[in-house]
């Protein structure tokens, strides 16, 4: 993806702020942190990929 590390870094820490994702450590290599989302923002993150994808359709129909 190309995106820089500390860049990266910053994000998932206000994403981990805001409740958003938690870190967990890979099983395979403990240097590693695993990203996942939240329970309750795995709904959050459904209903925008539906708006947004309800958009694209809209958008590209006719």
């Amino acid at each position: 993806m190309q995106v820089a590390g500390p860049h990266v870094t910053r994000q998932l820490n206000s994403l981990e702020q805001r409740r958003l994702v938690t870190r967990v450590s890979d099983p395979d290599d403990q240097r590693v942190r695993l990203i996942t989302l939240t329970t309750s923002r795995e709904k959050l993150i459904g209903r925008y990929l539906d708006v947004v994808n309800d958009w694209f359709d809209q958008a590209l129909s006719g």
